[in-house]
């Protein structure tokens, strides 16, 4: 594929993914695919992303996401995001639970997709967990400062 054909299958991508339109997911994404993120990498396929992204619509059921920016050279293609949407439900964690607080999250995010056969074959992601957390409340945010 050219450049700017792997750009709009990624644009696909996103906007599948924004819209809730899981069943396009199968035709853009490799059988097998290799997730670069933390806490390690691991192999994943169609229907294991599309089940984690349907576990994000339940916690955040108004969830979208935007490009803010999109480059590509070669097979790779990056994309810098926005993610919004209304905690409307509990997060489970091993720890415990954050609780849903109806508040709007926003984080941002970048996207690097490479791209073989068509299909996108390996994804590195990385999010704004800090702020992330701040804003559902799971992490403690730093004092404020006063000046004399």
């Amino acid at each position: 594929m050219s450049i700017e054909g792997n750009k709009a299958l990624v644009r696909r991508y996103v906007d599948a993914i924004s819209r809730n339109n899981l069943s396009v997911i199968d035709q853009l994404v490799a059988e097998t695919v290799l997730l670069h993120e933390p806490p390690g990498d691991q192999r994943t396929d169609p229907a294991a992303l599309k089940r984690s992204f349907a576990e994000n619509r339940e916690i955040f059921p108004d969830l979208t996401w935007e490009i803010g920016e999109m480059v590509a050279e070669g097979d790779l293609v990056a994309y810098f995001r926005t993610v919004r949407g209304t905690f409307s439900r509990d997060i489970p964690t091993p720890q415990g639970r954050y609780p849903a607080t109806g508040t709007t999250v926003t984080t941002s995010g970048l996207t690097i997709c490479r791209i073989a056969g068509g299909k996108i074959v390996e994804v590195w992601d990385r999010v704004d967990e800090l702020g992330f957390l701040q804003q559902i409340g799971g992490a403690i945010s730093p004092p404020e400062t006063t000046t004399s």
